[in-house]
């Protein structure tokens, strides 16, 4: 029993140092906040993904997984250090039954449609689940798998649409067949006559993120009211009202447009119908409402109501930016 115990330690204090090498070999190849976690961005939380994150590539359109002297995946000072070379090996190498789950099945799932035939790398059966792949083109039953680990959505939601599955006038209507797979969930609803910035994801700490009172992150939304705010209103609303009668919200924001009747309105929270119980609180009622900006993201004006927009890693980090 003795021995076991030794064993252990000194098992544990190897694989330790073992993590520790390459956790310092990745933050010379990915740099040192990637690693830590500080980067919001799931794709770079230091686990072994089969590709190379897109806005390191320099030139993304003509060749999707470069080997460039500026790509900082292949400085050449990274191969003085002894562990880069795994630490890369292990990021670009994947099983296959791991990747074909990115097109939202289980690994169980993923197995077995690998033995029936149904997956292809670059247009060639393979049924092995265990097969290493790295960037090749794999398919399940002719769709073209994507291989990242979460997508991050953001949609112009137009009114008379819901922020439930499983109905005929959800948001995920509108969401394009290829992240049909995908187990996707709204950040933060928007009611159905409610228009303007929605994000849709696969990342459920991601949306703990955008949605947690905790992280005051501020939503901003253009209020249009049935009758006009005035100072005492507004200063009101931004001290942090009580709606009906026991739920007092946190201090906001509130500014005038160049329109009558019309508001910026920016909370860190997010209760229910809140901004519109806001205005009755101050015997007043909401007319129009559109959510215009999430953090430090606001809604682009080229995107058209209905059109969703796939969020780069750099929009990402706008989001929290603020």
């Amino acid at each position: 029993m003795t021995i076991k115990i030794y064993f252990d330690i000194i098992l544990t204090l190897l694989k330790r140092i073992f993590q520790a090498a390459i956790a310092q070999s990745a933050e010379r190849v990915l740099g040192k906040d990637e690693v830590t976690g500080s980067n919001p961005v799931s794709s770079f939380r230091c686990r072994f993904s089969y590709k190379f994150p897109p806005d390191h590539n320099p030139n993304p359109d003509s060749d999707p997984y470069p080997y460039h002297d500026s790509d900082p995946y292949h400085n050449s000072d990274s191969y003085h250090d002894p562990f880069c070379g795994l630490f890369l090996f292990l990021r670009i190498i994947m099983r296959l039954d791991k990747y074909v789950t990115y097109a939202g099945l289980t690994r169980s799932e993923a197995a077995a449609a690998i033995k029936a035939g149904r997956v292809t790398i670059d247009n060639i059966i393979v049924k092995n689940p265990a097969e290493k792949v790295t960037d090749e083109s794999i398919t399940i039953d002719g769709n073209l798998i994507d291989g990242s680990e979460y997508v991050y959505l953001l949609l112009n939601k137009p009114t008379g649409y819901v922020c439930e599955a499983g109905r005929g006038d959800s948001v995920f209507a509108l969401v394009p067949e290829k992240y049909s797979r995908r187990k996707l969930s709204v950040c933060g609803r928007l009611d159905k006559d409610t228009e303007g910035f929605l994000l849709i994801t696969d990342d459920g700490d991601f949306v703990h993120r955008i949605i947690s009172p905790v992280k005051h992150l501020k939503k901003t939304y253009l209020v249009r009211s049935a009758n006009p705010l005035s100072e005492s209103d507004i200063k009101k609303l931004e001290d942090g009202i009580v709606i009906d009668g026991n739920e007092k919200c946190k201090p906001c924001e509130c500014k005038r447009t160049y329109k009558a009747n019309e508001y910026l309105l920016t909370i860190t929270e997010g209760m229910y119908h809140q901004i519109k119980r806001m205005l009755i609180a101050v015997n007043n009622e909401v007319i129009y409402l559109k959510r215009i900006k999430t953090g430090g993201f606001p809604l682009p004006e080229g995107l058209k109501t209905g059109e969703i927009l796939r969020l780069s890693d750099s929009d990402v980090l706008r989001i929290f930016a603020d």
